[in-house]
C-alpha cells in the first residue's frame, strides 16, 4: 500500500461515507501520529507497537496537557485506522487494542431545584387560564414517578 493514510481516509469517505467533519478529524489526528511515530524513528507503520500507542497517548495527555475526551477520540481514530490495516494485510496485528484509553469523568444529571418545582408547579394555574386547557406534562420515567409501566 502506497500510502496507507490516504488509503484510509478514502475508505472512510467511499465505503464509510464519513462526513467532511469525521475525515477533518481523522486526518488531524492520524498525521499528528505519524508524525510522533517519525519523531520517535519508529520506522514504518508496520512497525508500530503498544509501546509506540502508550508513549503518544502520554504524550498527548502529560506533555499536550490535552482532555481525556479528545485523547479518547484520537485513539478511537488510530484504532480504527490500525484495525483497517491489519484487515488489508499491511501490518500483522492492531497494536492498539492492546492500549486502554483513559478515564472519562462521568457528568451527573442535573435536577431542577425544589424551589423552582415548586414555582413551576405553581405557576401552572396562570398558565392554564392563558393557554385553554394545556397540562404541565413531566416525563414519568426521568421524575421517578412510574417505576414501570
Amino acid at each position: 500500500m502506497k500510502d496507507p493514510l490516504a488509503t484510509f481516509l478514502r475508505h472512510l469517505a467511499v465505503e464509510k461515507n464519513a462526513s467532511p467533519h469525521t475525515l477533518r478529524s481523522y486526518r488531524s489526528d492520524l498525521e499528528q501520529f505519524e508524525r510522533f511515530r517519525e519523531s520517535r524513528g519508529a520506522g514504518p507503520v508496520a512497525a508500530v507497537d503498544v509501546r509506540l500507542v502508550r508513549a503518544w497517548l502520554a504524550d498527548l495527555a502529560a506533555v499536550r496537557a490535552l482532555d481525556p475526551v479528545s485523547v479518547a477520540r484520537k485513539l478511537a481514530a488510530l484504532r480504527s485506522w490500525l484495525r483497517f490495516l491489519a484487515r488489508r494485510g499491511v501490518i500483522q496485528r492492531n497494536p492498539a487494542l492492546d492500549v486502554r484509553g483513559p478515564r472519562l469523568a462521568r457528568k451527573l444529571v442535573s435536577f431542577l431545584p425544589i424551589d423552582e418545582t415548586a414555582e413551576l408547579l405553581k405557576s401552572r394555574g396562570a398558565m392554564l387560564k392563558s393557554r385553554g386547557a394545556t397540562p404541565l406534562e413531566l416525563p414519568r420515567h426521568s421524575t421517578g414517578g412510574v417505576a414501570h409501566d
